[in-house]
């Protein structure tokens, strides 16, 4: 049985404590600073080199392959963005985590970047972060 998404969230930070995992600094676009030449865009912001793309799974059973990737806005992968896992749910009670660390990312222009997640090699979902300047 093919597991449901749950959820599916960029912060900048992921923390464990204990057995919980805690979202910190949940975005939903990206703001760039005009540090940067306007031909050049990075994020995060130079007191960031990281964020996370946190993927929820439940609700099935059996062993799975989760793909990511982010296309830019002339629909072409972004370099060091596409991340994949395989994984296994026990039973259809029993959540299971997918968490990419993406790093130095480079974001050419401004405009809507699509996030993709993928199950199986089949789109399972997908949403757009918005780079825009600040």
């Amino acid at each position: 049985m093919k597991p449901s998404l749950q959820f599916s969230v960029p912060c900048l930070d992921a923390t464990m404590e204990g057995n919980n995992l805690s979202f910190n600094r949940v975005f939903f676009d990206l703001p760039s600073h005009e540090l940067y030449p306007p031909e050049f865009y990075t994020f995060p912001t130079p007191a960031f080199d990281k964020f996370y793309i946190a993927n929820g799974w439940s609700m099935g059973q059996g062993h799975f392959n989760v793909k990511m990737r982010i296309l830019d806005p002339n629909g072409e992968t972004l370099e060091g963005s596409t991340f994949e896992r395989d994984f296994t749910l026990e039973n259809k009670y029993t959540p299971f985590l997918t968490l990419f660390r993406l790093e130095n990312i480079v974001f050419p222009m401004l405009g809507q970047y699509k996030v993709q997640i993928f199950l199986d090699n089949q789109l399972h979902l997908e949403y757009y972060i918005e780079l825009r300047k600040i």
